[in-house]
């Protein structure tokens, strides 16, 4: 059996009407996503294999523009992990790699003393958080709020963070949204390009 991408809805032009399954075992069977042209939004529909109860996501209220915002609501709806929840919706990078940890924590460095003359903005602790998370394996996770135990996360987790944290910015979470703006930049600048 051939691998699923995980990455093959990265890169689908915005506004391209679509609708497919949602690869997250346990949730396969009845659930699916994709983008509603009628709404001008990405959309889910999210029902347990084995449950009758059926959420809807993106149908009511402002749309969401961006599929982070799906992948999002469904690590908050579905209680999976994050790398789960992104791969669920097919956009992940396909080959994520990190920076060299010496430029991660120079950078860290480098803000972390910037962070002493500034009135400590949420966007500036959400770029600390996210680099932090990084470097020194804190225990939570910046934007999903997923334990990690400490470790230090791979490049493929580090990725998913970073959808779950754009998403954060458009559709809120435990933060203010400029926190989340910083911990997607942070993101962004530890995964290599």
């Amino acid at each position: 059996m051939a691998r699923p991408s995980w990455s093959e809805n990265r890169v689908r032009p915005p506004g391209e009407a679509f609708q497919e399954r949602l690869r997250l075992s346990g949730w396969e069977a009845h659930s699916s996503w994709g983008y509603d042209a009628a709404t001008d939004s990405y959309v889910a529909t999210l029902r347990r294999n084995d449950g009758d109860n059926v959420q809807e996501v993106g149908r009511e209220g402002p749309p969401l523009r961006w599929a982070d915002c799906i992948a999002a609501e469904v690590l908050d709806r579905t209680g999976c992990d994050p790398v789960s929840a992104v791969r669920a919706l097919g956009i992940a990078r396909p080959r994520p790699a990190l920076r060299r940890t010496g430029d991660l924590v120079e950078t860290l460095a480098k803000w972390l003393r910037e962070s002493l003359n500034e009135s400590g903005s949420g966007y500036q602790r959400g770029r600390i958080a996210g680099l932090a998370w990084i470097v020194a394996g804190t225990e939570v996770a910046p934007a999903s709020a997923w334990r990690s135990g400490g470790d230090v996360p791979a490049a493929e987790r580090v990725d998913a963070e970073c959808v779950i944290a754009r998403g954060r910015v458009y559709v809120g979470g435990h933060q203010p949204r400029d926190f989340y703006t910083g911990v997607e930049e942070a993101l962004e600048f530890a995964l290599r390009s």
